[in-house]
């Protein structure tokens, strides 16, 4: 085995390689893939009504049924939330983004 392949990767050589360097390396994808995972999962209309039984309903589920049935101001609010957070979070990812690069 290599011993100075560590050394030159910046770890250290007590073994904390996944600490000091993939760890690092991987957590802007695993953030990223993280939060697109959160926004499309407001999407899954189709899913949630397969998913979904009397006692629990997924907010999907009941955005649709409050728009089905009647409206209320309830799904306008939360719909302007939801934008509200989708935005902030593009906002800060591209700040972040532009202090790396920049």
């Amino acid at each position: 085995m290599n011993h100075a392949l560590p050394k030159t990767s910046g770890t250290h050589p007590g073994g904390r390689t996944l600490c000091t360097v993939v760890v690092p390396l991987a957590a802007p994808g695993l953030a990223s893939a993280a939060l697109f995972a959160f926004l499309t999962s407001f999407d899954e209309l189709v899913i949630s009504l397969f998913l979904t039984n009397a006692a629990t309903q997924t907010m999907p589920v009941r955005i649709w049924n409050s728009l089905h049935m009647q409206v209320e101001p309830t799904v306008a609010a939360v719909s302007a939330f939801l934008i509200g957070v989708t935005g902030v979070i593009l906002g800060v990812d591209a700040l972040l983004r532009r202090r790396r690069d920049g």
